[in-house]
């Protein structure tokens, strides 16, 4: 014996109404979710895919829990089934995501619990799916397999033979035609990809194949199969399911949590998955609530897999056995291994065999305990000393009083009498090593050998069982307070249940309502005066089928009035079977207005993206796209014309930037006029212009001999009169190059060609090195010496905190200098990225910069991080991972001592590679910030996913912002968005006080300019953080 009950354990009359509460719970996130940091969560999935492919179509899955509930990220791992299970066994996964077999198995092994089953989706806004088959194949030239019977004495192909889809579903259809094929036929083991079983079968060196459901249509599809190339023998038609098939169907992938996570974790986790609703991974589509994998496991039992793979132990038949606790004592009943428990027990064989009860003992996954009628303890299980807390050393030493002990004498001597009589369920308390005290549910029975009485027992820890019991019935009353309608329905569509908010927001009382269908009662047609027929609503449609589905639906309220709303539709199963559907909904009229004003701002804010806000004209992410649209066209010849203004700079620094910015209006206009109507003109940046013309020499020179002919006029800003002049250079296309980049290049070269020449003027491209690409190359070469002969300096501007005026961070600045004077990073830098030098230059930027950082933090005197600037080369190098890691390591800097700046154009070519390796950078703890925000990639859907802290307002955007409109309405809405999004935000180039005043105004975080501090060495700044 090994406790006595507090109450009787049976049946609850209210576990239907539990589990239907629990269902809506989870439809509608009610139960309580993480709070707090950030909690990690690892995933593993089980794919035969190479890795990054396979991460490509699970990331979704890790950005929609984390959109629903931020304080959750996971992190993905996919591989095969041992070595997904090695993982769990090491305790290093928190939920996994597996097939039907691998599921059983791996409950079986790790006792997992599944938490959700997976929903596939055949195509965007295709049929949902919950369950998948087997198909039975041959080509379709083969006349002399047309039926089940004609598969006998055939060689069969197939990834590997314990397989749920690759093996047992055709296994069991086969067997049911009379056709035992381990017996009958040859098997033929291709292994992963299932593209092998295809091509064994086409090369004849196998008759049938065995594949799963829709690989054939997803193969003809992509073109890897032709219509027709293939048939299907012993083909099925199951209602609702797209797929040709041969077999049973049988429930989709599962969802399961392991021993790591908390109940809470669990908790938060799963009510994420059943928020999804997306159509981003052909993988999956959405989850549903656990569907019943008890016919996986008759099939598997069936063919003698593995757990099933032989005559079970004492121990291991009772697992297999159980429903609620590890009842093992059904053995008893049965008597299937009476015999074998006898015989380990006997005392002549106890000592012989007590190793082979060590090993099952060891197994057990309940507390499983063997003790005397004095209360000796004689066996237990390793889960049982873990269950109370006590080592095996210590629990050798116990016995039954030290963990049970809340009983009287007389209560213990009526529950022995009756667990003598028969076997006993019952429910009891333990108390652990800790003398916390722990709820148990007991299974015992006792048993006779060699005349001596045994009590056989395994315990269940239930104590958190009552407690989400309790709380599931203390949340009952949410159902009438939650803001959301919810309505249930049968499989005959009629309504079971509704809440108290879907009865306020539809205006029908609770007796209108049930009995009734609802789609007839308050499902609003979509056209005036129009009947909606019940067989096109997706909503019945869903329930019908047993889908789930997410939409936008119009309802009608009892007064007639109509409102949009967002519906959510999901199946409720009992033991496997399809009873209904539970459908949520709440009123969005709020939602559209907002999403209407949303859509309106978004198409501004695009707009913004691709256009120079000075001039009005497209930037240079619009050219590249637009370059590649005309290259793309056959036979297809222009002219790029690339324009920079001769001595803009000189203006700029005599006049000052507002004054620049003036005559680039100016031009702008000059150019349009002289162009024609529809040429395609283009502000890359600075005083630097593109434009496209057809190519008509004779047309292109005359419209710029008019440009260089006006360009003899003044221009006049503020009374002020001014004369600039333009360089220009042409390349065609596609005669002086074949891609976008080269175009753009060989036009530049002939641009610095037309400013050999004396400038005003223009140069078309030639192959020969012209004076100024020497120039260049001479640069090159001094620059590669100076970094050789460590003639680069790193230079510091503070960043000032707006509220505080304190310094709240240092950018650090590359700076040359040279006996002939100091040389502009703006001429060096550009030529650093053309020929790689940059990654050099990065490396003694990132070294120096962590050196500096470790200095000042040394002493007590860094405040905030030190910003260093990483370009798109640099950040693309395959080594950059590897440098960072290095230079950490040799300067000793804590990550979170440095910020690193990247641009927006350093995303452009390939978002999503950078997306994930900002994450891993972020992951290491270092801040990460977007310089000259405004001015590239300003796409809203990879900015929200990027792990970015601040973002940098690119100076362009400051100058002149007290009288530019235009300026200000950018840089208000990237400060909204930035805090939009969670990011400080830091202004750039700020000189005025009316520009301080002003950023001031509109919340900016911090400012980095000439009007606190210009760049200062590495000994100044140490001067000026010790005052």
């Amino acid at each position: 014996m090994s406790s006595l009950p507090i109450s009787a354990k049976g049946p609850s009359a209210n576990m239907k109404s539990i589990l239907f509460s629990f269902i809506l719970l989870l439809q509608l996130g009610s139960l309580t979710l993480l709070s707090g940091k950030t909690q990690k969560l690892d995933v593993g999935i089980i794919s035969f895919r190479p890795i990054d492919q396979n991460q490509k179509i699970w990331q979704p899955l890790a950005d929609e829990v984390h959109a629903y509930n931020s304080n959750l990220e996971l992190n993905l791992t996919s591989g095969s089934l041992s070595e997904i299970e090695r993982l769990v066994a090491q305790n290093r996964l928190d939920f996994v995501i597996v097939h039907p077999a691998a599921f059983i198995e791996m409950e079986y092994k790790y006792g997992i619990t599944n938490i959700a089953s997976l929903i596939r989706q055949t195509k965007p806004n295709g049929e949902h799916l919950i369950q998948y088959g087997g198909v039975i194949v041959t080509l379709a030239s083969r006349k002399d397999i047309a039926t089940l019977k004609d598969v006998r004495g055939k060689t069969i192909v197939t990834t590997h033979k314990e397989g749920t889809a690759a093996m047992l579903m055709e296994q069991e259809t086969l067997m049911e035609a009379g056709i035992d094929i381990i017996k009958e036929c040859r098997m033929v083991y291709s292994g992963q990809p299932t593209e092998k079983v295809i091509t064994a079968l086409r090369e004849h060196r196998a008759d049938v194949a065995f594949v799963r459901t829709g690989y054939i249509e997803e193969m003809t599809e992509n073109g890897l199969l032709k219509p027709g190339e293939l048939k299907v023998i012993g083909a099925r038609n199951d209602i609702g399911f797209p797929y040709l098939h041969s077999t049973r169907l049988y429930p989709e992938w599962a969802v399961a949590s392991t021993d790591r996570p908390d109940v809470q974790t669990i908790k938060a986790f799963t009510v994420a998955l059943y928020h999804i609703h997306t159509d981003a991974s052909k993988d999956f589509h959405e989850f549903s609530i656990p569907l019943s994998y008890q016919g996986v496991r008759t099939l598997m039992e069936k063919f003698h897999v593995y757990p099933f793979d032989r005559s079970p132990t004492f121990l291991e038949f009772v697992k297999e056995n159980s429903l609620i606790v590890i009842g093992f004592f059904a053995l008893i009943a049965f008597g299937s291994g009476l015999f074998t428990l006898y015989y380990f027990f006997s005392s002549r064989t106890l000592v012989k065999h007590s190793k082979q009860i060590e090993t099952i003992m060891a197994t057990a996954g309940d507390g499983i305990h063997v003790h005397d009628q004095e209360g000796n303890l004689i066996l237990f299980s390793d889960s049982f000393a873990s269950m109370l807390g006590y080592t095996r050393e210590e629990m050798s030493e116990l016995s039954l009083e030290d963990w049970d002990h809340h009983f009287s004498s007389d209560e213990i001597s009526s529950l022995t009498e009756q667990i003598i009589q028969n076997r006993t369920t019952f429910e009891t308390r333990h108390t652990r090593k800790d003398g916390t005290i722990i709820d148990v549910e007991i299974n015992a029975k006792s048993i006779m050998i060699d005349n001596k009485r045994y009590f056989f027992a395994s315990s269940r820890d239930i104590t958190e069982q009552k407690r989400i019991h309790a709380e599931l019935l203390r949340h009952n009353i949410i159902f009438q307070n939650i803001a959301e309608g919810v309505y249930a329905v049968d499989t005959d569509n009629r309504c079971t249940y509704i809440n108290a908010a879907g009865m306020q927001l539809l205006g029908w009382s609770e007796s209108e309502v049930l009995g009734k269908i609802p789609h007839t009662l308050f499902h609003h047609n979509h056209f005036v005066d129009a009947d909606y027929p019940i067989d096109e609503c997706p909503i019945v449609q869903a329930i019908r089928t047993g889908g789930s589905t997410t939409l936008e639906e119009v309802f009608i309220r009892k007064d007639k009035s109509v409102f949009p709303v967002n519906v959510t539709v999901a199946p409720i199963h009992e033991n496997g079977t399809l009873i209904g559907s539970v459908i949520t909904f709440e009123d969005i009229t709020i939602q559209k207005i907002h999403q209407n004003n949303l859509i309106q701002e978004k198409e501004r804010f695009n707009y913004m993206a691709y256009h120079d806000p000075l001039t009005d004209l497209p930037n240079r992410l619009y050219l590249v796209e637009y370059l590649q649209e005309q290259i793309a066209r056959p036979n297809h010849t222009f002219a790029l014309i690339f324009l920079d203004l001769d001595g803009f700079k000189v203006i700029n620094d005599s006049y000052g930037h507002r004054f620049g910015d003036q005559i680039l209006i100016q031009f702008t206009r000059l150019l349009q006029s002289v162009m024609p109507e529809s040429t395609f003109i283009v502000r890359t940046g600075g005083d630097e212009f593109v434009t496209l013309l057809p190519h008509d020499t004779d047309t292109l020179l005359s419209h710029l001999e008019t440009l260089i002919h006006r360009l003899n006029q003044p221009f006049y800003v503020n009374q002020v009169e001014i004369y600039i002049t333009a360089s220009i250079g042409i390349a065609v296309y596609p005669s002086d190059a074949s891609t976008s980049e080269e175009l753009l290049q060989n036009a530049d070269a002939a641009m610095y060609e037309a400013k050999r020449k004396g400038k005003n003027t223009y140069s078309f491209y030639q192959n020969e090195l012209t004076a100024n690409a020497l120039s260049r190359t001479i640069l090159t070469t001094n620059l590669k010496k100076a970094l050789q002969n460590h003639g680069l300096s790193l230079y510091y501007q503070p960043q000032i905190d707006v509220k505080t005026e304190k310094i709240i961070g240092l950018e650090a600045l590359i700076r040359w200098f040279t006996p002939q004077g100091a040389i502009s990073p703006g001429q060096f830098i550009p030529i650093a990225e053309e020929t790689g030098l940059i990654v050099e230059i990065g490396e003694f930027v990132l070294y120096e910069g962590c050196k500096a950082a470790v200095a000042w933090a040394n002493q007590g005197i860094l405040h905030g991080h030190v910003a260093i600037n990483v370009s798109a080369r640099q950040l693309m190098h395959h080594n950059f991972m590897n440098t960072l890691d290095t230079v950490i390591r040799q300067t000793g800097c804590s990550p979170s001592y440095i910020e690193l700046e990247i641009t927006e154009s350093s995303i452009l070519e390939q978002p999503e590679k950078m997306i994930s390796m900002l994450q891993v950078i972020k992951s290491k703890g270092f801040k990460i910030s977007i310089d000259d925000f405004g001015t590239g990639y300003s796409s809203l859907s990879y900015l929200k996913n990027l792990p970015i802290d601040k973002l940098k307002i690119d100076i362009s955007f400051i100058r002149n912002i007290t009288h530019e409109p235009k300026n200000q309405t950018i840089v208000k809405t990237i400060i909204a968005l930035a805090k939009g999004l969670g990011m400080s935000v830091l202004a750039e180039g700020v000189e005025s006080t009316e520009e301080k005043a002003f950023l001031k105004t509109h919340e900016v975080d911090s400012i980095q300019g000439f009007y606190y501090y210009k760049p200062i060495s590495a000994d100044d700044i140490t001067v000026l953080l010790q005052a």
